[in-house]
């Protein structure tokens, strides 16, 4: 499995680098390629049309940092995940994706991939105000303790970043009944656009946000 993982690794070098056509020999040339982005389902049956997808998403980019990035093969197959921080246009934007992906003969057979989408941030100058209360976006719920509904269960969840946080909050979701009230609290400075885009893509509701509390942020999440 250790050539599985190195496999994963040379994938995202390439892909942090932009080298498309790196990228491409990792791929396998009728590559079974799918990803859930906020506005729908991606798909792709061979390896050039996969490689559009993420000429699409990176290939524009003025720069592209890494904020977290991990390869691991313990699940039976190739899981891949990763954080970018990238510039477009004088806008910052993190974007994290979370790819499982089968290997045969040295390449990616198929890639069945997650992205949170391209969501507004701080830039680097800044990083060091991520934990300071931040404005709520438009149409966001109010930031406000005295009108926060009544949680049903509660999620702790400090240190875990969108790749783990989702995942617990399935698990503890799929718990509750319609309409119950999940309270999680997260000191990940992306968690108010992460949990955003992730309630549109499943239908549950965030409707409220505590961002008073001295370690982390409290969301409250309505089951649909």
């Amino acid at each position: 499995m250790a050539k599985v993982r190195a496999l994963g690794e040379a994938y995202l070098d390439a892909l942090v680098a932009r080298d498309f056509a790196r990228v491409a020999a990792y791929l396998h040339p009728q590559v079974a390629f799918r990803a859930l982005v906020p506005a729908g389902m991606r798909e792709a049956g061979d390896a050039a049309s996969a490689l559009a997808w993420l000429r699409r998403w990176f290939g524009d980019a003025d720069e592209l940092a890494v904020l977290q990035q991990t390869t691991d093969d313990s699940l039976g197959c190739l899981a891949l995940s990763y954080r970018f921080r990238v510039r477009k246009q004088d806008a910052w934007l993190v974007v994290e994706q979370r790819a499982f992906c089968n290997v045969l003969d040295g390449q990616i057979e198929r890639m069945h991939l997650v992205c949170s989408g391209f969501l507004p941030v701080a830039g680097p100058e800044h990083a060091g105000q991520a934990g300071q209360s931040r404005a709520a976006p438009t149409g966001s719920p109010v930031e406000t303790s005295s009108s926060l509904p009544r949680a049903d269960a509660v999620l702790e969840a400090p240190g875990e970043g969108c790749a783990t946080l989702t995942p617990l909050i399935r698990a503890h979701i799929r718990e509750l009944e319609s309409g119950q009230i999940l309270a999680v609290r997260t000191d990940d400075p992306t968690a108010h656009e992460n949990l955003q885009s992730w309630c549109r893509l499943t239908g549950h509701a965030l409707v409220a946000v505590d961002a008073s509390g001295a370690h982390g942020d409290r969301f409250l999440i309505r089951k649909k």
